[in-house]
């Protein structure tokens, strides 16, 4: 079998191809609140609870630490 090639230079290349650039899609607000009242009764019943100690020691960049 044989494939066809053909030779191109890099710049030829770079200019032809131009990747499609997607938005990231995100869940609907309605489903999204749904999602966070049923969890409500589940992060209670395993105590969960979050601080903000420290912050101003983070950088201004950072957003999500996981731990």
């Amino acid at each position: 079998m044989k494939i066809k090639t053909r030779n191109i230079s890099h710049d030829e290349l770079l200019a032809s191809y131009k990747p499609l650039r997607k938005r990231p899609s995100h869940p609907n607000f309605i489903f999204r609140t749904l999602v966070r009242l049923l969890s409500i009764g589940e992060l209670r019943k395993t105590k969960f609870s979050y601080t903000r100690e420290n912050m101003k020691k983070l950088p201004k960049w950072a957003c999500l630490i996981g731990i």
